[in-house]
């Protein structure tokens, strides 16, 4: 079973920080999953 997300914190450089109800805190990089360019 998985831990319960507790808070989600965005940061300015589309990274979160993911707060786990077991304690755990996990720093993940979305940057990638941004895309950069606008499509028209």
């Amino acid at each position: 079973m998985f831990p319960k997300v507790v808070q989600v914190k965005p940061m300015q450089d589309y990274t979160v920080y993911v707060y786990f109800e077991d304690g755990k805190i996990v720093h993940y990089d979305m940057s990638q999953m941004i895309e950069k360019e606008a499509i028209a």
